[in-house]
């Protein structure tokens, strides 16, 4: 390598140049250790533009900075307590931890959606409303559940009639077995879930 001529080559270049090919050195040198090939002499990159293959590189300052991890905790975790009792039946793992105390860890900003889901910790499930996989209501509630939770939000099988262990629970080769009525979709709170600023849409009939 001649740093001379390397230098020479870089400071031909414009600043928006310098910039991009400073930000693209490492993604080159992994393409060339993926492919198990030595690099050319540098004055001969920067000569054939090799940078502008990377036109997406950024330079580390310039990323975006991750996320700060904290806990959920308050009524946020209430509400979220009220995400997971919606998608998987089950309440969340709550941990301890010595400095901050009791909560969910998250990279996700506060939401002010899943404070507003708190309000509905104790109403009975009885009085919430179904919304059937398919629909859009269903569909609004599964993006929201999967960005609160990080996952896919399983629906479930919500019976639609009382249950009649004379019928429902007979074996299925019965001839008085009747299976018990059902819809495929989420048990929730309200037909719409909240808006992320924590208001609530207006329900419809």
């Amino acid at each position: 390598m001649r740093r001379d001529l390397a230098l020479a080559r870089f400071r031909s270049l414009t600043p928006d140049e310098q910039k991009l090919c400073r930000a693209a050195i490492p993604y080159y040198a992994a393409s060339l250790k993926r492919r198990n090939i030595q690099p050319r002499s540098f004055h001969l990159w920067i000569r054939s533009r090799g940078f502008s293959e990377f036109p997406s590189a950024k330079l580390q300052q310039e990323q975006p900075a991750p996320s700060a991890r904290r806990l959920i905790q308050g009524d946020e975790l209430i509400g979220f307590a009220v995400a997971m009792r919606i998608a998987e039946r089950r309440d969340p793992v709550i941990i301890n931890d010595r400095d901050h105390g009791a909560g969910v860890w998250t990279l996700l900003a506060q939401r002010p959606d899943l404070v507003a889901l708190a309000q509905f910790a104790d109403v009975d499930r009885g009085r919430w409303t179904i919304v059937d996989e398919g629909s859009e209501p269903y569909a609004a509630w599964r993006g929201r559940l999967a960005l609160w939770l990080g996952a896919e939000p399983r629906p479930e099988r919500i019976p639609t009639e009382p249950h009649r262990p004379g019928v429902h629970d007979l074996p299925a080769s019965h001839p008085g077995f009747k299976l018990r009525k059902a819809r495929i979709g989420f048990l929730v709170p309200r037909l719409w879930p909240p808006r992320p600023d924590g208001s609530w849409p207006a329900e419809t009939t």
